[in-house]
């Protein structure tokens, strides 16, 4: 079920120290799964705005999830905020009946009613579960998250938890798994705010150990400002995010133009997919730049020793009737009919 197809790599990945970061497709939402090293697995998010048990979205999540962990208990689990689209699922897991930690932000009072019994049966059995202090961030990392702290291992900071930035998206939990040269920045909803907040709070030579960025908020046009990007310049990013919801507008194109300036060797031609605005139409190209969405590239997996990686798709799901990238620019500037801005 985890991908097989090849979308980009730098070389050859070592199996006995890979860690393993699967971007689980669960249409308009977020489910990312860590496999460490050491065996244990990380779970930050698991949810869709589709939250029916007998969906496509529950069923796929949760049959991925066993094969990666083979039926073994998930280690620790982190909620980033208390949206649906992130949450649902937790509590159904048979993995995530009794995680060893589990981590959460967000206000308490925004967790669905079944998440929060979850919570509350896991804290009646005294599990380690924690709820992180407002306007919360690390300079150390943590080896609760799953990883131990010594050098040679992956190394998971907290960037942000709880920041109160006026908007519920700001209090996010931010997590930066630093894996020697590679590092995977996992953001939930964050927004700008909690951005200014990070780079207020980390150290730049921190930031800039990020290579592989998913999208805050699934690519909300709210979300992941210049600034941001400037410091922290990842090699390649990822999306969670249906494509198909016009009222959200996820991904949106101006965000996926500020992060698709870099091609990189090896990578094929590939389908993504942006919105200019909500209730407009979808856009599809097709493209060679290092960003991909579960939108057209369905579940992402990116294996790293923490030196080499490689980044496998279930799909590059480009066809005719897209365009390629560079034939849709010169269309758009023709036609007068979109922003002069492209994927």
């Amino acid at each position: 079920m985890p991908p097989t197809t090849k979308f980009m790599s730098s070389g050859s990945v070592s199996s006995a120290k890979a860690m393993t970061v699967d971007f689980i497709n669960v249409g308009q939402g977020n489910a990312v799964l860590v496999s460490f090293p050491n065996g244990k697995f990380l779970l930050v998010d698991c949810g869709s705005q589709k939250t029916s048990l007998s969906g496509k979205p529950f069923t796929h999540a949760r049959d991925y999830i066993t094969k990666v962990t083979n039926g073994s208990q998930i280690d620790t689990v982190v909620i980033t905020h208390g949206d649906t689209d992130h949450t649902a699922f937790i509590p159904y897991l048979q993995e995530t009946k009794s995680p060893e930690y589990v981590f959460y932000g967000g206000k308490r009072s925004h967790l669905d009613a079944d998440v929060l019994k979850w919570i509350q049966g896991l804290e009646k059995t005294k599990k380690n579960v924690f709820y992180y202090n407002k306007n919360y961030s690390s300079l150390a990392p943590d080896a609760e998250y799953g990883s131990p702290t010594n050098d040679g291992e992956p190394e998971v900071y907290t960037l942000s938890a709880n920041f109160d930035g006026g908007d519920p998206n700001s209090n996010s939990v931010v997590l930066l798994i630093v894996y020697g040269s590679q590092g995977v920045l996992l953001t939930g909803d964050a927004d700008v705010s909690t951005e200014n907040f990070i780079i207020q709070n980390i150290p730049k030579v921190i930031l800039k150990r990020c290579t592989l960025f998913m999208l805050a908020h699934h690519g909300s046009y709210y979300s992941t400002g210049q600034a941001f990007l400037d410091i922290i310049t990842p090699n390649f990013s990822t999306v969670s995010a249906s494509g198909t919801n016009k009222a959200y507008a996820h991904p949106d194109c101006i965000i996926m133009g500020m992060l698709s300036k870099k091609v990189l060797d090896g990578a094929i031609n590939h389908g993504v997919i942006c919105s200019d605005g909500k209730n407009l139409p979808y856009k599809k190209s097709n493209t060679t730049k290092a960003i991909i969405t579960t939108a057209t590239n369905g579940d992402i997996r990116y294996v790293t020793d923490g030196t080499n990686y490689k980044i496998l798709a279930s799909s590059t799901n480009t066809n005719r009737f897209m365009m390629p990238m560079e034939e849709r620019a010169i269309s758009i500037k023709e036609n007068k009919k979109s922003p002069n801005y492209h994927i």
